[in-house]
């Protein structure tokens, strides 16, 4: 069922962690979709609200469509929580990016998805693009997030007022928003956006300064760290909506922590940093947490940095400082 044609489900996503899963790859690259059932409930059981595919974490511009296809049916068929579905294309051309995200839409509905995460298209691609947001909303018959990603991942960044009209483009339902490390940025887009359209849900991808994001407006989270901690995203998400300000300030330390480990340079090596964990936590089995986007790495990198996350959450069972 669409979320544009149950609010309930729809609102849902407000106040919530949507967690942006990771695909299972083989040492080969090839995506394998009989593991992801079992991961997405891993995930739902641990608190997220929603479920994410085909986002950056899960490298869904590395994704065929038949790939994708498979991937939303099968959390769909795991899970009865909202599944977003990320849908773009690199390289495509201004003649064919109308027709690429349109059909991806469509398939992405026929396949069970809520809702349409979409990538920042490339720069000069097309004229218009709230109006090309609003055609893959009409044509899908899903709503739509818009999605700003730090440039070094997407090509580009969208600008604060492409942001604002964004949200404000009917069946755009809210907007991410991941600039990594441009604090500035990330503040204006949020209160600009929720200034345009206050109903938006506006969603925070900023791992690394996530406890701020939600003070400058943002009321959801789509983040990575979720993919395979998410417990510790939801802790300050409940803490920041039930308004336990000392319990928000101690799991914003932590998730802090975890975050300036796991966004490090190289930073979009974070998704292979993210499948070690999942892995390590039983999410996922080792031999499908290999990352097509990640240079190998250094024998030893992956003990060391599982025993750091480790330490960090042996830490964190500590109860908040004055409790």
């Amino acid at each position: 069922m669409s979320l544009a044609t149950n609010p309930d489900r729809l609102e849902a996503l407000r106040g919530s962690v949507t967690a942006a899963m990771l695909t299972p790859f083989d040492a080969t690259g090839t995506p394998r979709v009989e593991a992801v059932g079992p991961y997405a409930a891993s995930l739902v059981r641990d608190g997220v609200g929603a479920l994410a595919v085909g986002a950056h974490t899960g490298r869904g511009l590395l994704l065929a469509d038949d790939a994708r296809r498979a991937v939303v049916r099968q959390v769909r068929d795991a899970v009865d929580v909202p599944v977003v579905a990320g849908i773009g294309r690199r390289g495509d051309s201004p003649s064919t990016v109308e027709r690429t995200l349109v059909r991806a839409g469509e398939e992405m509905a026929a396949a069970g998805a809520d809702a349409l995460l979409v990538y920042p298209v490339p720069r000069g691609a097309h004229p218009d693009l709230p109006a090309l947001h609003g055609l893959v909303a009409r044509s899908s018959g899903l709503p739509v997030v818009a999605f700003v990603l730090y440039e070094g991942a997407s090509g580009q960044c969208y600008s604060v007022d492409l942001a604002r009209r964004l949200v404000a483009t009917d069946g755009v339902l809210g907007l991410k928003v991941a600039v990594l490390d441009d604090a500035v940025t990330c503040q204006d887009i949020l209160t600009g956006c929720r200034a345009e359209r206050p109903e938006a849900i506006l969603f925070t991808g900023e791992d690394r300064m996530f406890g701020p994001s939600l003070m400058w407006g943002a009321d959801a989270a789509l983040v990575g760290i979720a993919a395979a901690l998410p417990r510790v995203t939801v802790d300050v998400v409940r803490a920041w909506t039930e308004r336990r300000h000392a319990d928000f300030v101690h799991a914003s330390g932590v998730l802090d922590a975890l975050a300036a480990l796991v966004f490090r340079a190289p930073v979009d090596t974070y998704v292979q940093r993210m499948a070690w964990l999942a892995d390590w936590e039983g999410r996922l089995p080792g031999e499908l947490c290999h990352d097509p986007g990640s240079a190998p790495s250094p024998a030893d990198e992956r003990r060391r940095f599982v025993a750091e996350v480790e330490r960090i959450l042996a830490r964190a069972d500590a109860a908040p400082a004055g409790r």
